[in-house]
């Protein structure tokens, strides 16, 4: 799959690659487009992992929000650009899914620090994390347009800096 994009795949193309049979494919799957939606599942066993590791090392609110953006990129780094747009292609509601642990993930942890009074009181942690996953999704979308044409974790660090420059006052701990 990272020669070829998605619609240039057939499922026999798919089962041959994986070395099982077309019954096979079709007991787990019902199209391509559901190997796809897997993806979403990986994505977020990536965040779950991130929020496990953040929560071990209690690292600052910024440093986290940083990390949400690396991670976003390096999954969508693993796959090809032509499968990176076959996921956004899909206009998936997926990707506003509230309950996927891309949002619960970061809502928690910013919840969990504002309770502590290390973030204001006055951020609505569950629309900044709105702000934050359409702004990488923003990104990687370009990057797609760009055919991968540039660092999409460095990107994604810059995008962040910048984004997070307005918010810095209340990431910072209440005074």
């Amino acid at each position: 799959m990272r020669t070829y994009s998605i619609d240039e795949i057939s499922v026999q193309d798919i089962c041959s690659k994986a070395h099982v049979g077309i019954g096979t494919f079709y007991h787990y799957y019902k199209t391509k487009d559901d190997i796809v939606h897997e993806v979403y599942s990986e994505m977020d066993a990536h965040f779950l992992k991130l929020a496990e590791e953040a929560k071990a090392s209690d690292i600052s609110a910024y440093e986290y929000i940083l990390r949400h953006f690396i991670c976003y990129a390096r999954f969508l780094t693993q796959t090809t650009v032509d499968f990176a747009r076959k996921v956004f292609s899909l206009q998936s509601k997926e990707f506003l899914n509230l309950e996927r642990p891309v949002y619960t993930t970061l809502i928690h942890y910013l919840q969990e620090k504002q309770k502590r009074g290390q973030i204001s009181q006055e951020l609505d942690i569950t629309k900044f994390c709105v702000y934050v996953n359409v702004c990488l999704r923003g990104v990687a979308y370009d990057w797609c347009l760009h055919d991968g044409e540039y660092d999409l974790v460095q990107k994604c660090i810059e995008y962040a800096d910048l984004f997070l420059a307005g918010y810095r006052e209340m990431l910072q701990p209440a005074k």
